[in-house]
C-alpha cells in the first residue's frame, strides 16, 4: 500500500500512461532490481585497472599493493617516476599494454575466428535484422551498461550479434568476440583470456586496444558459462558483473 501522496503521485504515471493499469505497473516494479556499486564492484574495478597498468603480480594482488603504497605515502607527491620507484619493492612495474601491437593483433585474430564460426551457420544470402540496428543504437547510448540478446535456440541471436558487430566495426570501435561453448573450463576472466592466447583478461586486452575510447566485448553463447567455468550456478551473473564493472560495453 502506498503510504504517502508523493508515492501515489509517482505511481500514477507508470500505472496510467506507461503501462495502462496499476496491476501491470506493480508487476513490472516488482521485477526490477536496483543495484549500486558495492565494495566487491570496486574491488573488481581496481583489479581490472591494476591488470591493465601493472605487471609482476596477479591483478587482485597488484591492486592491494598499490592501495597500500598510496596509504603509506599520503604526503608524498606521486608522479609516474615516483610510483615506479615505490612499486619496485612490491615486485610491480608499469605494464606496456596500451596500444600494444601484439595485443591488437590477438584481439583482431580472435574476432576473425568468431566471425568465421558464425558465418558457417548463417543463411545465405543474409537476412538483414532490424534487431541488429536496434542493438547498435542501444550500444551507442548504453554508457557502458551490459546488453543482452535473448531468444530461443536457433532464433538467430548470433546472426543479430554478427550484423551488429559489422556495424559497430564500421564506426571504428574495437571489438572482441568470444563463444563460450567452444572454450575449455576456466575459473577467472584472466584464465579465459589465456584460453584464447591472451596474457590478460579479455576486458584488459580490449581496454589496451581501445586506449580510452569506446569498445565492445561480445560474449556469445553466454548460457554455456555454467559449463565453461568452474564456478557455481551463479557463474553467469558473477562473470557478467566482473565484465560490467570494467566499464566495457558488450
Amino acid at each position: 500500500m502506498l503510504t504517502s501522496q508523493r508515492l501515489r503521485t509517482g505511481f500514477d504515471y507508470p500505472s496510467g500512461k506507461a503501462y495502462g493499469s496499476a496491476e501491470k505497473a506493480w508487476r513490472t516494479l516488482q521485477g526490477l532490481e536496483v543495484l549500486w556499486p558495492d565494495e566487491r564492484d570496486l574491488t573488481r574495478m581496481n583489479a581490472v585497472l591494476a591488470g591493465l597498468l601493472l605487471e609482476g603480480a596477479a591483478p587482485e594482488l597488484a591492486a592491494v599493493g598499490l592501495g597500500n603504497l598510496v596509504k603509506d605515502h599520503l604526503r608524498t607527491p606521486l608522479d609516474a617516476h615516483k610510483l615506479t620507484e615505490l612499486l619496485e619493492p612490491f615486485g610491480l612495474r608499469p605494464k606496456r599494454l596500451l596500444g600494444n601491437p601484439t595485443i591488437r593483433q590477438s584481439v583482431s585474430t580472435i574476432l576473425t575466428s568468431w566471425k568465421e564460426s558464425v558465418e558457417r551457420e548463417l543463411l545465405q544470402p543474409a537476412i538483414p535484422r532490424a534487431e541488429a540496428r536496434d542493438l547498435v543504437d542501444q550500444l551507442q547510448d548504453s554508457r557502458g551498461l551490459p546488453l543482452f540478446v535473448i531468444g530461443s535456440g536457433g532464433g538467430g541471436k548470433s546472426a543479430v550479434l554478427y550484423q551488429a558487430v559489422d556495424r559497430i566495426e564500421a564506426d571504428g570501435w574495437p571489438v572482441l568476440a568470444l563463444r563460450l561453448d567452444r572454450i575449455e573450463p576456466f575459473s577467472s576472466t584472466t584464465e579465459l583470456g589465456q584460453r584464447r592466447n591472451l596474457d590478460v583478461s579479455p576486458v584488459t586486452a580490449l581496454a589496451a586496444v581501445a586506449q580510452g575510447g569506446p569498445s565492445v566485448l561480445v560474449i556469445d553463447q553466454l548460457d554455456a558459462l555454467s559449463l565453461a567455468s568452474e564456478f557455481s550456478a551463479l557463474a553467469p551473473r558473477n562473470m557478467v558483473q566482473s565484465w560490467a564493472t570494467s566499464g566495457e560495453r558488450g
